[in-house]
C-alpha cells in the first residue's frame, strides 16, 4: 500500500513554533526546532486551553496572587 503523504500550507511563524495544516487531513504540525508535534484540531484546542490556563497561574503567581487548588487538563471532555 503507497504511503500517503501530507501537503502541509504554514498556519503561522514564530520565533518558537512553526504551525502547518495538512490540506487533505487536517492534521496540524506543531514545529519546535527539531521537534514536531501532530495534533488533530480538537487536541490542539485542548492544549491551548490548558497553556492558556496555566499560564493565567504563572502570571497570577508572578503577582503575588493567590494560588487556587490545580485545575486537570480542559477539552477533549
Amino acid at each position: 500500500m503507497a504511503e500517503r503523504r501530507c501537503r502541509n500550507r504554514t498556519l503561522a511563524r514564530g520565533a518558537v513554533v512553526h504551525i502547518q495544516a495538512c490540506e487533505e487531513c487536517g492534521v496540524l504540525s506543531l514545529h519546535f526546532g527539531a521537534i514536531t508535534l501532530r495534533l488533530e484540531p480538537r487536541a490542539a484546542e485542548a492544549l491551548w486551553a490548558t497553556l492558556s490556563h496555566a499560564l493565567h497561574d504563572v502570571h497570577r503567581a508572578e503577582r503575588g496572587g493567590a494560588n487556587g487548588p490545580p485545575r486537570g487538563p480542559v477539552g477533549l471532555a
